[in-house]
């Protein structure tokens, strides 16, 4: 055991670690709130927000939240995954869904929706977008480099695909379906396709590590 003296002053630093991780997170939290909210009735700030502060604090959030969900199982992660494919599709796609009547409604009062919607230069993407984003491509860090790479590629291909879609049709798409699709077939590949392939060859010395 540590003598006292040394316990006492551990425990000090301990304390003024933890003071200074929650300072950090109240100004991070409080800054990020305000920022995304800006415009909204509550704050009633103006209309002129620091667009670049608030999409850098909610990619931030995003990539954090995305990074937290990977704490769950494997399968669940991609069964998760794949059931939210098919939820933004019905939310978004249908007509009648929730998210395209909240989009639609916003857009008739020419209203923001802050918090749930990416501030993009021409194009709006959800924010639970960003985070089952990097959910999918967290889970393929946990994997390997191969898996991570490929299902960023695939993540970022189905993105872009959307986009297409998105300026041939000029109404709301779900931006999860492409993305996600891409990305579990990435990453399947990748882990027992690719990977072992990349093994095998260089077990023989095809390429020789």
């Amino acid at each position: 055991p540590l003598p006292r003296r040394h316990a006492t002053l551990a425990d000090a630093f301990a304390a003024v670690a933890a003071s200074r991780r929650y300072f950090l997170l109240w100004n991070f939290s409080a800054v990020g709130t305000i920022t995304v909210f800006w415009s909204s009735p509550i704050l009633g700030l103006g209309k002129e927000a620091p667009v670049w502060l608030a999409r850098c604090y909610m990619v931030v959030v995003s990539a954090l939240l995305g990074w937290s969900l990977t704490k769950l199982p494997e399968w669940t992660t991609w069964a998760v995954l794949i059931a939210l494919a098919f939820w933004d599709v019905l939310a978004v796609g249908c007509a009648s869904g929730p998210l395209r009547k909240m989009v639609d409604l916003a857009q008739e009062r020419d209203e923001p929706i802050p918090g749930l919607i990416y501030p993009g230069e021409g194009i709006q993407l959800g924010l639970g977008d960003f985070i089952f984003y990097s959910m999918l491509v967290g889970r393929a860090a946990m994997s390997g480099t191969a898996a991570f790479v490929c299902c960023t590629i695939a993540v970022l291909s189905g993105l872009g695909g959307t986009l297409a879609l998105l300026a041939l049709t000029r109404h709301a798409l779900p931006a999860l379906p492409i993305s996600i699709a891409f990305g579990v077939i990435a990453y399947f590949g990748a882990r027992y396709v690719l990977e072992p392939t990349i093994m095998e060859f260089a077990t023989h010395l095809v390429f020789p590590l």
